[in-house]
């Protein structure tokens, strides 16, 4: 089993390139830096994303999870041991930030935004608000909207390979007098992977590195 050793970075850093990653309705390369980013507020982290749409910046969650399963399903093919370690402890470490935001919603579904601050942000209306619990298939639809996908099983099962811990939905326990804007994180502990929906936007951050590989284009033959 060969090693999916990381790539040295021109400024002295390096990254993973994971192929395979689900995203969008599509199958992409990305490049995943082996260190984090910069504390930012969500905004902050949109605006970086938007002006640096070549250099390694925050993703929303469904990036994330993209990647987190990606390596999951080719941990026979390649050793992600490397990958994984640094996701697990970058997890337990932190709060970790992404460009998708919750505007819980006084009445109806609430809205769930991917892409916060950046060029095409893409909304989903689903209930989030409810209680913070491990995830039950009553969440199909709600982790559908936050992670791309309702197969409450196959999301455990992602988390457990990164962390081994069962995983959890945090979220806003009511319905609010007014629109209530808050962001989706994600962390773990010794005992629960977090999928935060409760953060406030304008708290300060760091987050995991993401760069999008622009796929190959074949010249006609002349």
């Amino acid at each position: 089993m060969a090693n999916l050793k990381p790539i040295q970075y021109t400024h002295g850093e390096s990254f993973w390139r994971i192929h395979g990653v689900q995203y969008g309705g599509k199958s992409l390369t990305v490049e995943l830096l082996d260190g984090l980013l910069p504390a930012m507020t969500q905004a902050e982290a949109g605006a970086h994303a938007k002006a640096n749409p070549d250099k390694f910046t925050a993703q929303d969650l469904p990036m994330y999870f993209g990647i987190l399963r990606a390596l999951e399903q080719q941990q026979t093919e390649w050793d992600v041991s490397a990958p994984v370690a640094f996701l697990r402890k970058s997890m337990q470490d932190n709060y970790l930030m992404t460009l998708t935001g919750i505007a819980y919603m006084p009445k109806g579904e609430d809205v769930v935004i991917h892409g916060v601050g950046t060029e095409k942000p893409y909304q989903k209306k689903v209930d989030v608000a409810g209680l913070s619990r491990q995830i039950t298939q009553e969440d199909s639809a709600c982790l559908e909207a936050l992670v791309g996908t309702g197969n409450v099983g196959a999301v455990d099962k992602v988390f457990r390979f990164i962390n081994g811990t069962p995983t959890y939905l945090f979220r806003v326990n009511y319905k609010p007098p007014a629109v209530e804007r808050r962001v989706a994180r994600f962390d773990a502990y010794a005992d629960v992977v977090g999928l935060d929906c409760d953060g406030d936007p304008q708290d300060p951050v760091t987050s995991l590195g993401v760069r999008r590989v622009a796929p190959l284009r074949l010249q006609a033959p002349r």
